[in-house]
């Protein structure tokens, strides 16, 4: 279970220290206006930004220990690509928490990799320099890497960025569904309402003047979209459209 409590991140804007906890199995979603705090959020519960409060994975808190990295993987909102390295050798980068220092990667770590670049349809890309990709193939690569990390919690960060409708709404949907069957959780950054309440158990809504944490049922209503947002949202046969 991930568990947050009493957080306070070093975004100065942050109203108030976030509690909240999102179970095995459950989808948590955070939205939020454009510079909100939404990626610094991610960024603190990842390690990467220091953070007050506790902020764990059953007893493991999320630092940048190599226990941590084997319990979380994190996708980031970008991620340059300053390296010429292959997809394959990307997707082996996901391994290294579970790789011991100088040591080569097992048949187990192939076949690992061979599995996530045929779950994410990356297979014929596999011997490709990732400078070369397209934005939507790139981001299907990470999602991929992702895969072969194996971790039980994911943050990822605007995962639909650059990807087409189709990946939107099915391939990432799936992907996470998947995560939570196998006993893991995801916590992600989402700017459609919409989409994120096809998915979510629970919401953090990031406003200017409370950050708060509850069930998508509490969080997703018309008033507190209308809110969050300063622009009308109506429910319409189970969807959440912009008025």
């Amino acid at each position: 279970m991930l568990r947050v409590k009493d957080f306070l991140t070093t975004l100065p804007a942050q109203p108030n220290p976030l509690d909240g906890s999102l179970m095995p199995g459950q989808v948590g979603v955070v939205l939020g206006r454009n510079g909100a705090g939404k990626s610094w959020l991610m960024k603190s519960l990842a390690g990467l930004n220091p953070f007050s409060g506790h902020a764990h994975w059953d007893r493991q808190v999320l630092n940048l220990s190599r226990p941590a990295a084997q319990t979380r993987g994190y996708l980031a909102q970008e991620e340059p690509r300053v390296y010429p390295m292959s997809v394959r050798q990307h997707l082996m980068s996901g391994r290294a928490p579970w790789i011991d220092w100088h040591a080569q990667p097992s048949k187990n770590d192939d076949a690992i990799i061979q599995g996530a670049l045929e779950r994410l349809d990356v297979v014929h890309l596999a011997d490709s320099s990732v400078q070369q990709l397209s934005g939507g193939e790139w981001q299907r690569v990470r999602l991929a890497t992702l895969v072969a990390q194996q971790s039980k919690l994911w943050l990822l960060d605007e995962p639909a960025e650059h990807l087409d409708p189709g990946h939107i709404w099915s391939t990432l949907p799936g992907l996470i569904r998947e995560q939570c069957a196998n006993g893991g959780a995801v916590l992600l950054v989402a700017h459609d309402p919409d989409w994120a309440a096809q998915l979510a158990d629970q919401v953090l809504l990031l406003g200017e003047s409370q950050w708060s944490w509850g069930t998508a049922v509490e969080q997703l209503t018309e008033p507190k979209l209308d809110q969050l947002y300063g622009h009308p949202f109506v429910e319409r046969d189970g969807r959440w459209l912009a008025g």
